[in-house]
């Protein structure tokens, strides 16, 4: 697949974006069956719950030894650093596929309160492997990430890069109403248009002050096109001489502008 993924890039790309929302609402539906269990289970089974926490026990030695088994995998079998072998063992939702096999159990003849005991001790783990990466990664992957947040620093590098594409927009010699709908896409790339600018662009749209045709929505699709590529060259810059793990958030933005250039490359009257 990755040796021919140029010869129909648009259905590649559906591909992929179909995988990850189906994947998506797997991972979710995982989780609303989990929340119906656990309501089920507490209101017909509290009492037992309140006298016995062997479920508690056995969900926390569960957890306990599939940590460190994975945890001995990456270090010494797949050869990581220690850091990169405790992150792939705390890492992730540990549990959720071994809850969704435990439905099937119920077909073999395990009902009642065993089969509860299993979803109880899954819930556990899962709950685990969601609460101890969120507070010990806290501390162990700060020495290697920058202070600034990952999603920060990509808002920052928007920003500063639609100001480099409003800048040449201003400059041109264009109708008003064209520089005045291409400086406002150019904005709706930092997600900070209101609900009432977009409103005022919908009437706009409406009453064809901004509904372009002929002359003017050529002229408005170029100018488009040229304002991306300075948005891209400002984003060649900043790439230059930056290390792959700094500018994984650079790709992301560019990313989306490549994707933002496609839909105008795209646009159908």
């Amino acid at each position: 697949m990755s040796r021919s993924r140029f010869s129909i890039p648009r259905y590649l790309s559906f591909f992929n974006q179909t995988v990850s929302f189906v994947g998506g609402v797997l991972n979710s539906y995982v989780f609303v069956v989990l929340g119906i269990s656990i309501a089920r289970i507490v209101t017909d089974q509290r009492v037992e719950l309140s006298t016995t926490l062997k479920w508690l026990w056995i969900g926390i030695t569960i957890y306990v030894v599939s940590t460190t088994i994975r945890y001995l995998y990456a270090r010494f079998l797949s050869k990581n650093s220690k850091i990169e072998a405790v992150t792939f063992a705390f890492g992730g939702v540990h549990g959720a596929v071994t809850l969704a096999l435990s439905f099937s159990l119920s077909e073999m003849g395990i009902k009642g309160t065993d089969f509860d005991l299993i979803l109880l001790t899954e819930t556990v783990v899962i709950i685990l492997s969601m609460l101890v990466p969120t507070i010990l990664f806290k501390f162990i992957l700060n020495p290697i990430l920058d202070d600034d947040d990952i999603l920060l620093k990509s808002k920052r590098v928007r920003e500063k890069m639609v100001g480099v594409g409003i800048n040449y927009v201003r400059d041109l010699e264009i109708s008003p109403a064209v520089k005045e709908s291409v400086t406002f896409d150019l904005l709706d790339q930092t997600r900070k248009t209101t609900v009432k600018e977009f409103l005022a662009q919908w009437r706009g749209v409406n009453n064809r002050r901004y509904a372009f045709s002929g002359f003017q929505a050529v002229e408005e699709r170029q100018i488009l096109m040229n304002t991306f590529e300075k948005e891209r060259e400002f984003l060649y810059e900043l790439l230059d001489g930056v290390e792959l793990s700094e500018a994984q958030y650079i790709y992301d933005v560019y990313s989306e502008l490549l994707i933002s250039e496609s839909l105008v490359l795209d646009y159908r009257e």
